[in-house]
């Protein structure tokens, strides 16, 4: 179906839905250049931007229900994770969160933290779904079997990059959480790496089955052009770009430098795939025709 569906010269995003996007992204980029003692309200909304950015263009891609359904099993799991976790230490090591600086805690957990999983993990989906692909395609076909397992691996990888760049910080240095007994990389114990490519591989599994039921399977079988794709990338890049502005914003010392070389480093690596792969020509590319934009 998708390569039937891949031939037509249009597609059913419009150019009204792709500015939302754009504007979107434009005020997750804000966000990031917020300094210390903004408006906590402000810092709030501007800092959901990113859920936002992810709840519509899932929607778009797929469908609200669809998009809802994903919501749901990325905050579960990932909320089931961080509860075992928190309580036995078995799955990110023995580590708190700060009742006052995430919001409240339900279980020992903000539910804010969950929103943040959602946002990354969907983008990083994205991502691995174009660079398992070879290019847009990766967006409309079905992906059953080991390529399944594939792009849930690859989108644990590209998800616990970012944390690498943003957990020191987060914990070490702001104290939104803390882990007990420090560990070897800037205070955090390897360990947690770990549970966070574990966790994000188990719902990025069910996300994967979640799409190959009949209705969503037909909804993302559709063309989509490729500034939709590259949305994704540019998403993603605010992410990295979130640790990269520190030292702009002020914010000095060893853990702020080494996260901004590893972010620099490590982030740009599936950046730079998926632009490969985006630009990447094939026979089913030329054929497209998506130049067409919905009104």
């Amino acid at each position: 179906m998708a390569s039937q569906l891949a031939t037509t010269t249009t597609t059913h995003i419009t150019h009204r839905r792709l500015w939302l996007l754009w504007a979107i992204l434009a005020l997750a980029f804000v966000y990031t250049l917020m300094p210390e003692g903004t408006n906590p309200a402000i810092m709030l909304i501007l800092g959901e931007m990113q859920v936002i950015f992810a709840l519509v263009h899932w929607s778009t891609w797929a469908g609200w229900r669809t998009a809802l359904l994903g919501f749901v099993i990325v905050f579960g799991v990932s909320y089931l994770s961080e509860f075992i976790g928190t309580h036995t230490g078995l799955v990110f090591g023995d580590y708190y969160y700060s009742d006052t600086l995430l919001g409240p805690l339900i279980g020992k957990v903000p539910p804010l933290v969950m929103l943040a999983y959602f946002a990354m993990g969907y983008t990083s989906y994205v991502l691995a779904r174009i660079i398992a692909g070879g290019g847009i395609n990766g967006l409309y076909e079905r992906i059953t079997g080991w390529r399944l397992v594939l792009v849930a691996a690859m989108t644990a990888l590209i998800m616990t990059f970012n944390d690498l760049a943003l957990d020191p910080i987060s914990s070490t240095v702001k104290g939104d959480w803390t882990w007990v007994d420090g560990g070897a990389y800037f205070g955090v114990p390897i360990h947690n790496f770990y549970g966070w490519v574990g966790t994000i591989f188990v719902f990025t599994i069910l996300v994967g089955l979640l799409l190959l039921r009949k209705t969503p399977a037909q909804m993302i079988a559709r063309p989509v052009p490729k500034q939709f794709a590259y949305q994704a990338v540019v998403m993603y890049a605010i992410f990295m770009a979130a640790t990269l502005v520190k030292p702009l914003l002020g914010n000095t010392g060893e853990i702020y430098t080494a996260m901004f070389m590893i972010a620099s480093l490590i982030m740009l690596l599936p950046i730079l795939a998926t632009i490969a792969a985006l630009t990447r020509n094939t026979d089913a590319d030329s054929r497209q025709g998506l130049e067409k934009i919905g009104t």
